[in-house]
């Protein structure tokens, strides 16, 4: 006799938090095959900048707003006989400071109107991400929201050609966030590359997701970008990194020698072996 097939797991998401139903422009987020998440996240990006400005923006930038630095240098004393200008150049640092902290401040109040947004199933989800306990215990809602997309994106919506151009967006929108790790953006990258194929998308060549990757890195990385780019202008024998594990590699080297931090938290996971003994495996299989 042949093997019964287990019975479909079939998902009954709970409405749960903020009961203002059609009232609120985000509808609560569902888990499952037939989640909601497209049309969630659409409509939270836009909500969160409606109500936390700046700091809202972060869902759809992927990373957060930091307010441009007061140049002192443009100050001359020579030229100020009266302080008026130091007291202007005084006046944008705190402003400047003011801006941080309210940033900072509102934080936990877009973590839980973005809670708020989510059933019960996703909720629970998230709980089995393996940074939930830091970014929950500092309610960082960027690290929230891309938490949520990672047990959200693989879901399929029971339409081939939906499926497929879902996963090119998802694709085109790659960004690694400023409090993202290296290593935890190369999963995700290959995460994605890895659905495409599944979805039968017509995956980019090599190269094309090289420079995708490297262009895609968070602001901290760009020097070692374009210090490539400058090589590849400068040497015409310079060889450009030909495939995801060089140009990871590439990231890794660059940052131990200028002095630039892997993860903004300071973990020195990236130089876990493992790690790059399953990204070696995980680019020879999406090609």
């Amino acid at each position: 006799m042949g093997k019964e097939k287990e019975p479909k797991k079939t998902y009954h998401n709970s409405v749960i938090g903020s009961q203002r139903g059609s009232q609120d422009a985000v509808p609560i987020l569902t888990y499952g095959p037939k989640t909601n998440y497209l049309k969630w996240r659409r409509e939270l990006n836009v909500e969160l900048e409606r109500q936390f400005g700046l700091l809202g923006r972060c869902a759809a930038d992927g990373e957060y707003y930091d307010p441009p630095e007061v140049n002192v240098d443009e100050y001359d004393s020579d030229d100020d006989e009266h302080g008026f200008h130091i007291q202007v150049l005084h006046q944008r640092i705190k402003r400047r400071e003011d801006l941080i902290q309210k940033l900072i401040e509102d934080r936990p109040k877009a973590y839980a109107y973005v809670i708020s947004r989510m059933s019960e199933e996703s909720r629970e989800a998230i709980t089995r991400h393996e940074d939930y306990l830091n970014f929950s215990r500092f309610r960082d809602v960027l690290a929230l929201i891309n938490a949520v997309q990672q047990f959200h994106v693989g879901q399929t919506f029971g339409d081939e050609d939906f499926d497929r151009e879902d996963a090119y967006r998802q694709y085109h929108m790659m960004k690694m966030g400023d409090n993202e790790s290296l290593l935890r953006y190369k999963e995700r990258f290959v995460a994605i590359l890895e659905m495409m194929i599944d979805r039968g998308c017509e995956v980019p060549v090599v190269s094309s997701q090289v420079v995708h990757f490297l262009s895609t890195s968070a602001t901290r990385f760009q020097p070692i970008v374009k210090d490539i780019l400058r090589k590849k202008r400068q040497f015409a024998d310079f060889r450009m990194p030909r495939s995801l594990l060089e140009a990871y590699d590439e990231l890794v080297h660059g940052s131990l020698e200028l002095g630039i931090k892997l993860n903004v938290f300071g973990s020195s996971e990236e130089s876990n072996s493992r790690g790059k003994v399953a990204f070696i495996a995980e680019v020879d299989e999406v090609g």
